[in-house]
């Protein structure tokens, strides 16, 4: 969860966890940059250099303890009457906004979370948080120092151009231009070359089984009467049952294509491509056959009077692929409309894969939530806990924050109030209430 949460305007002053500890740091941070009680001779005001400048870290020891501690207090605690604004488990531009604040702070420039100064950077970008650069000069005052005119100065200048920031970035204009930037860089990753100079090449795998992490044992790739075929180096065992079918096996250490060894090549060497287009949803929109079995490879062969005969070698498929395509009149522009990037596929075989994984850990949530749903949670990192506590503390319009658009407009689950409500009225009832 990212330390935002806990501490910005936006939230509960329940979720404030690191108020209590704040004075205990802020005596830890002065004792290691100006000495401890052993040293008493450190603690000693210089009446000849009052003036502070850049770095938060010259304050000087205040005279009364009971005093700074009281005052702290007063000032990181404005946030108890704040109203909630948002959702635990959401990144929210304020939090966003707080963590880089944390990670700018002295005396790093970088956010390191197991260093020593973390403690120190989220208590200072708190003071900044709730008085702005100000808060510096207003402890000056209270420790009975000069609050320095060049500091107060600069202070104030950097607090009028953060406001200025601030009011800039909340006009409606400013957040269309944004999420009109975002839209286009999305829609430039996202496009494909369609011009003439476009070919389209068939390819076909013969893999050692239907799993999908079973291995690819051999590539074919057809363009026009171009052809390259390409036996993969195997990583295990073939089973039997796939040897009988595809008619390769694996002994002594070598690849063999019925008893005959074949020259075979590691993945990385045989698999460059940037993309692909599964034929099979191509093929099944223009026939519009749509009953099991129609749209096998070797059923339209038959049809279509191919020759079939050494099915199940990838060569041969990749060219009764090519005829079926050509008496179908599937186009170039059909193919490339179900393109796929290779990056995008990667992708989705990860979210696969994650929500086989993540998907035992909602099953509380399965008589009032649809599989595509709980998916949709998965990918958008929403725990079943982030749930629950947000259900508890917000009620139906935190499930609605929660499930509804990101801080960029993005949908991360649903918008539909059916979905929520039944969602809404399940943890009703897991929850007994």
């Amino acid at each position: 969860m990212d330390i935002g949460v806990n501490i910005t305007k936006d939230l509960s002053p329940k979720k404030i966890k690191f108020l209590p500890p704040y004075n205990q740091n802020y005596d830890a941070v002065l004792e290691e940059n100006f000495g401890n009680k052993a040293r008493p001779e450190a603690y000693q005001l210089r009446r000849d250099s009052i003036e502070f400048h850049d770095s938060v870290m010259q304050i000087r020891r205040v005279r009364e303890e009971r005093e700074m501690k009281e005052y702290n207090c007063k000032v990181c605690l404005r946030y108890d009457n704040a109203k909630i604004g948002g959702t635990e488990g959401v990144s929210t531009n304020a939090n966003e906004s707080f963590n880089n604040m944390v990670a700018s702070r002295p005396p790093k420039s970088r956010l390191y979370g197991t260093t020593d100064s973390y403690s120190t950077r989220c208590y200072v970008t708190t003071l900044v948080k709730n008085d702005g650069q100000k808060w510096i000069t207003d402890i000056n005052k209270k420790c009975q120092l000069s609050p320095g005119s060049r500091t107060e100065k600069h202070y104030n200048k950097e607090d009028a151009k953060a406001c200025c920031r601030y009011s800039k970035c909340s006009t409606s204009a400013f957040k269309k231009r944004r999420l009109f930037l975002k839209q286009k860089k999305s829609d430039l990753l996202a496009s494909i070359d369609e011009n003439t100079d476009s070919i389209i090449l068939y390819f076909d795998l013969e893999t050692s089984g239907f799993n999908i992490d079973a291995d690819i044992f051999q590539i074919a790739v057809k363009y026009e009467s171009y052809s390259f075929s390409s036996y993969i180096n195997l990583t295990r065992k073939i089973p039997e049952k796939v040897s009988e079918v595809h008619g390769l096996t694996f002994m002594n250490g070598q690849l063999h294509y019925h008893c005959k060894p074949v020259v075979a090549v590691n993945l990385q060497e045989a698999l460059i491509v940037s993309g692909f287009a599964d034929t099979y949803p191509v093929i099944k929109a223009a026939t519009r056959l749509a009953k099991k079995g129609d749209n096998k490879l070797e059923n339209f062969a038959q049809r279509l009077n191919i020759n079939s005969c050494d099915a199940h070698n990838a060569m041969s498929d990749v060219a009764m692929l090519e005829k079926i395509d050509q008496n179908l009149n599937i186009t170039k522009d059909d193919i490339i409309k179900s393109y796929l990037s290779w990056s995008a596929a990667k992708t989705q075989v990860t979210l696969t894969k994650k929500n086989n994984s993540q998907m035992k850990f909602y099953r509380i949530l399965n008589n009032c939530t649809s599989k595509s749903t709980r998916e949709k949670m998965i990918a958008a990192d929403i725990s079943v806990k982030v749930i629950e506590s947000t259900y508890k503390q917000y009620g139906l319009q935190g499930l609605f924050r929660l499930l509804g658009r990101d801080h960029n407009g993005k949908v991360l689950v649903s918008l539909r109030k059916s979905v929520i409500n039944k969602l809404y009225e399940g943890l009703k009832k897991i929850y007994k209430e």
